[in-house]
């Protein structure tokens, strides 16, 4: 009788669950599986597409709970030699392609060869933006813009310049 009481006993102990181990389940557990769950998908979502070799990641503006937004910038040589081609690309957004044409640079008449043509992000992701299309940055200090834009070429210059002296006045 003695072994029966003290069976039932013992067993009712192991059902019971430690609240430690409750805690660390709720508290530790869960949010990581969360966590990487998303950090997992949105690695998928961040690939460079596969048609953009040469295309560099440009952070879009931080938002709750997001990992990985942004766009994936790329320029090349246009099949006719006579202008580059730029493609801006969302691959959160549907569609994906945010803007793609053809794009000259700033200071010449020539488009930019592809040994030359390294891109880099913008300071700020503002600063890419003119409507229609983006600026493409290049790590020589040069800018690409849609061909329709290069005659604004002295107002988007004076708009980044004095963005640089605002930034400059607020860190002294």
């Amino acid at each position: 009788m003695e072994d029966k009481e003290a069976e039932q006993v013992s067993s009712k102990r192991r059902r019971k669950i430690a609240p430690i181990w409750i805690f660390l389940l709720m508290f530790v557990a869960v949010p990581i599986l969360v966590i990487s769950s998303c950090v997992g998908y949105s690695a998928v979502q961040a690939r460079r597409p596969k048609d953009m070799p040469n295309a560099i990641w440009i952070d879009a503006p931080a938002v709750p709970f997001g990992f990985y937004h942004g766009w994936w910038e790329g320029c090349w040589l246009d099949s006719d030699q006579q202008t580059n081609y730029c493609r801006l690309y969302g691959p959160e957004l549907n569609p994906p392609v945010v803007y793609e044409g053809r794009f000259m640079p700033c200071d010449g008449s020539q488009p930019i060869p592809m040994s030359e043509l390294k891109l880099r992000p913008p300071q700020q992701n503002s600063e890419m933006w003119i409507f229609p299309g983006f600026v493409a940055f290049l790590e020589s200090g040069r800018l690409l813009v849609p061909t329709d834009k290069v005659s604004d070429c002295s107002k988007i210059r004076g708009r980044l310049e004095r963005r640089k002296a605002t930034q400059l006045e607020r860190t002294n």
